[in-house]
């Protein structure tokens, strides 16, 4: 059995771990398929296939020429692929649905409508039906396990609930750094992410300084702040605070992929805005404390009994207090 699952758009590094719990469903229902992942390209690498061993490829839609889009599409249909899922996105993508169809998949599954919104490339499909997430604010894993679900996978706790398999080499670079960092390195670690894509989604540096400053008076925790290339200007704000008051702490910027998961699988919280590595956290089988302002935690915060979210009542993700994360942060640490 060969598959292919079309993430054309919508790609970026959360979405994909929404999509695993799928994948990994679709495995589990064709043991021994050839899984292919159609991507869109994303402005950072993501080691797919470390973070999914169960796609087997990965193929990227190169457009830039008439040349190079034809190459794409011999390449995509000399996989001859069986069957071709297009799973939940924001949006329903012509693109993504245009190219399973292209793929030559017999069996092509995906849906009809999400709530209001008619997918007017469904005659492309012939697996589908209606689906109400919006309304039964259903979560985005769940949303793309319910598709395959139309196929027979499975769909319950313990392929939603997966979490990250480390290679041990990895996990020892990060015991290795963190006892190379701290002067007391047995002391509880806590992640911080204080960035995001969207400025809607950052939480105020100060709100994380003042919640950070209330963990360390209370465990003498050290802290790891993990930031990417749009970042510096938050992560500069808490660096300030954290020096004043010598609170132990490093900053990990850019890390790839794979090693700032097995870092974060070291820690005892993560605390985060809405953003990718909130997602990794959770899939490296850490507690995640989760800040919501416009965008539905329903939707997007870590599906695990491991993990909670707060979300803001008014839509201002600074609306949310810092007490409000302490306190919630004590339940998981005590």
């Amino acid at each position: 059995m060969n598959i292919l699952i079309v993430r054309q758009q919508n790609n970026q590094l959360g979405d994909l771990i929404c999509t695993i719990p799928m994948i990994m469903s679709l495995k589990k229902k064709f043991p021994g398929s050839d899984i292919t992942l159609l991507a869109g390209k994303t402005n950072y690498t993501i080691p797919y296939i470390d973070l999914c061993p169960e796609i087997n490829r990965v193929l990227t839609m190169d457009k830039e020429t008439l040349g190079k889009y034809y190459r794409f599409i011999r390449e995509l249909r000399s996989l001859k692929i069986d069957l071709g899922v297009v799973p939940a996105t924001l949006k329903i993508s012509r693109t993504s649905h245009i190219l399973n169809f292209i793929s030559g998949a017999k069996t092509r599954a995906g849906v009809s409508r999400i709530d209001e919104m008619n997918n007017t490339y469904s005659f492309l499909l012939n697996v589908k039906k209606d689906f109400f997430w919006n309304t039964k604010k259903v979560h985005q894993t769940i949303r793309s396990l319910e598709v395959v679900e139309q196929l027979g996978c499975e769909t319950g706790e313990d392929i939603r609930n997966i979490t990250m398999k480390f290679k041990d080499n990895l996990l020892e670079k990060a015991e290795a750094l963190i006892n190379k960092s701290f002067e007391s390195p047995n002391k509880p670690i806590i992640g911080l992410h204080p960035g995001a894509g969207k400025i809607a989604n950052i939480w105020n540096a100060e709100n994380f300084y003042i919640t950070a400053k209330k963990l360390y008076d209370r465990f003498g925790c050290n802290f790891i702040i993990t930031s990417g290339d749009i970042d510096d200007k938050t992560t500069a704000a808490i660096k300030s605070h954290f020096n004043e008051d010598n609170i132990p702490y490093i900053v990990l910027e850019n890390f790839e992929i794979n090693y700032l998961a097995a870092i974060m699988s070291k820690m005892k919280l993560y605390i985060t805005n809405d953003t990718g590595v909130m997602h990794l956290a959770n899939y490296a089988g850490t507690k995640v404390l989760s800040l919501f302002g416009p965008t539905q935690g329903y939707e997007w915060a870590p599906l695990s009994p491991r993990s909670k979210y707060i979300q803001s009542q008014t839509g201002n993700i600074n609306d949310i207090t810092p007490d409000e994360v302490f306190s919630l942060a004590l339940k998981f640490l005590e």
